[in-house]
Parts: C-alpha cells; sequence; structure tokens
C-alpha cells in the first residue's frame, strides 16, 4: 500500500489506540479508515495487543473484513500471552537462581514494564528476557544460566557481544525462549563514553536493589535513545507509562538523576516525543525541568513524533536517516 494512505488522521488514531490509558474511540468507521493499514502499523510498532483490546470495545461499522482481521489478532495474542505468561516465570525463577548465588542482577524492560507500569499487563508485549548484571559478577551469572540449561548464541562471524557488553542465551530445550544477560543497556560503545546505564546507574536511581518507578523512566529512555533509535512507538509508550508512574517526589528529582546519568538530551527529546505523540502533561513537566541548549534544541528539531510513526513503511528512508542523525549527534556533539 502507499506510504500516503497512512496520513495524519491515520497516526492520530494510532496513537489513541495505543496509549494503553486513552478511551477507545466510540466508533470506528472503515469507510474512511484502512483498518489492514492500521493493523499493520500497530503490529509494526509492537503495539498491536493494546490496539485489538481497544478495538474489542469499539463499535465498527462498515466492517467489511474487520471481522477476520480482529480475530486474527485474537489468536496471535492467545499465543503470545500464553509466551509471556511463560517467560516472565522463567525470569522470575533465574532471578531466585541469581540471587542465591549472590549475584548482583535485576529483571529489566519487557516483563518489568509489563508487570509494573501497565495497568494490562498484556498490553506490553515482549519475547525476551532481560537480565541487567552487575559486570564484576558476569561469569557468576553466565555460570548459574548454563546450570540451568542455557547456552550462549554466538553470531558465526563478527560476533559482537564483547563490545555490545550484552549475551544472548537459549534454553537447550527450547530455543525460542531467549535470555539476554546485559551488563550495559547502552550497546554502542561510542556513545557509552557519555551515556552507560549498567548495574551501577541502577542502583544510583533506585531505592536500595528494588527497581522503582524513577529507576524505569531512566531505563526506558536509555532503552528507547540509546539502545535503540527510536524505530517504534512502543519504546514511547514506555516512556509514557513510566512518567505516569512517578510520583511528585521522584519528578522533582528527574533533572538532578539526568544530570548524573548524562542523559538529560535523551531525557529531554523522550519526554517532548510523549507530550507531542499523546499528549501527557507530565512529559510537558518534565521537558521544561530539564536543561535545553543548541544540541536539545537542534535534536528536536532532527526527531519528531512524525519521525517514529514514518518508520512504518519508510520507503524513501527519511525516518531512518533522521534517526541515525540524532545518534551521530549524540556520538560526537552532545
Amino acid at each position: 500500500m502507499a506510504q500516503a494512505l497512512f496520513d495524519a488522521r491515520m497516526k492520530r488514531l494510532l496513537c489513541q489506540l495505543a496509549d494503553p490509558q486513552s478511551p477507545p474511540p466510540a466508533i470506528l468507521d472503515l469507510e474512511n479508515i484502512d483498518l489492514g493499514l492500521l493493523l499493520s502499523a500497530a503490529r509494526y510498532h509492537c503495539v498491536e495487543p493494546v490496539v485489538w483490546r481497544k478495538l474489542k470495545q469499539t463499535r465498527i461499522s462498515s466492517f467489511g473484513n474487520a471481522n477476520v482481521l480482529v480475530q486474527d489478532i485474537a489468536d496471535q495474542q492467545f499465543a503470545a500471552n500464553a509466551r509471556a505468561m511463560d517467560l516472565e516465570a522463567r525470569g522470575d525463577g533465574l532471578c531466585k537462581k541469581l540471587r542465591g548465588a549472590k549475584v548482583r542482577a535485576v529483571l529489566v524492560k519487557g516483563a518489568d514494564f509489563a508487570g509494573a507500569l501497565y495497568p494490562v499487563r498484556a498490553d506490553r508485549p515482549f519475547t525476551d528476557i532481560d537480565i541487567l548484571v552487575h559486570e564484576k559478577d558476569q561469569q557468576a551469572a553466565e555460570a548459574v544460566l548454563q546450570q540451568a540449561g542455557y547456552r550462549q548464541m554466538f553470531k558465526p562471524l563478527l560476533d559482537r557481544s564483547a563490545i555490545y557488553r550484552e549475551q544472548k542465551w537459549a534454553d537447550g530445550n527450547d530455543r525460542g525462549v531467549l535470555v539476554e544477560l546485559h551488563q550495559n543497556l547502552v550497546h554502542d560503545s561510542v556513545l557509552r563514553r557519555r551515556v552507560s546505564f549498567g548495574y551501577r546507574e541502577h542502583l544510583l536511581v533506585c531505592n536500595g536493589t528494588q527497581t522503582t518507578a524513577n529507576a524505569r523512566f531512566f531505563i526506558a529512555v536509555v532503552h528507547a535513545c540509546a539502545g535503540h533509535k527510536l524505530h517504534k512507538l512502543q519504546l514511547l509508550v514506555d516512556v509514557l507509562q513510566a512518567i505516569r508512574a512517578l510520583q511528585p517526589r521522584e519528578m522533582t528529582g528527574i533533572s538532578e538523576h539526568a544530570k548524573k546519568l548524562g542523559v538529560g538530551l535523551e531525557a529531554g527529546l523522550c519526554c517532548k516525543l510523549a507530550y507531542a505523540l499523546f499528549g501527557e502533561p507530565a512529559a510537558a513537566g518534565i521537558a521544561g525541568s530539564l536543561p535545553e541548549g543548541r544540541i536539545a534544541r537542534l535534536a528536536s528539531g532532527i526527531v519528531t513524533p512524525n519521525t517514529i510513526l514514518d518508520a512504518f513503511e519508510d520507503w524513501f528512508a527519511m525516518s531512518k536517516l533522521r534517526r541515525h542523525t540524532f545518534r551521530l549527534v549524540q556520538k560526537r556533539f552532545a
């Protein structure tokens, strides 16, 4: 389908449906909406579960093949939810084993976000188990995974596990179960000189070793801007939900923690995008509390809300060009 079909109206609707806490539209007229295209965009942006949940609550006129499309999602979500429950149980089990071996480690991102940030756990899909481990406990963590039946996966050519500070481990009996063992959530070695988020940084923004809303906010920011390149709407939904989970006293400390972590540029950009995409006032408030200089204004001009949304069917690679340009700014000028 032509990218022109995914117009401003479709983008607004996708954002409304992707927001876990916004009400679903009362009625959806398919004479003016290409439901197949909307669902394809939702799948690309990894917000399909929440979009599906809201469509079930929406009266849809001019159904056409909508029943078939929605039922297809229902079948997929049933399987995805079963897999997520299995991954969550396995993640909890591994964390208990790691604690038993005195390994300093914590579950991050997917399963943790789903349980702590989303009112409906199934709204946040995930396909692996992410564990952040203290760099000095790396070998001990590897031993625990091996004893639990996991085997490290290597790329046959140009394996970058050491450079990325990230290892991938698969269950020897079920290769579909993947554990990502992180020493640092920032994989780019050049960017990591300025922006780093390992176990030490996790402790810096936590209450002891317990993951807090404050920590989840920074993990979401780092995941969106430093682990990835803002290529999916889900990354900003995570930031949005992390902002909503913050208590007033935590919000007042965001600026200080951002300075200590060196992520003021990334935090400010994510908050501006969360406000522009979803209209969350707290996001604008946090963005206003962070220092904004020339580089921050440049970043906001490079990565706009459309940059995120247009990553879907990016026929002329303009979204990709903008997002890679931002990564260059992060590494060279910030």
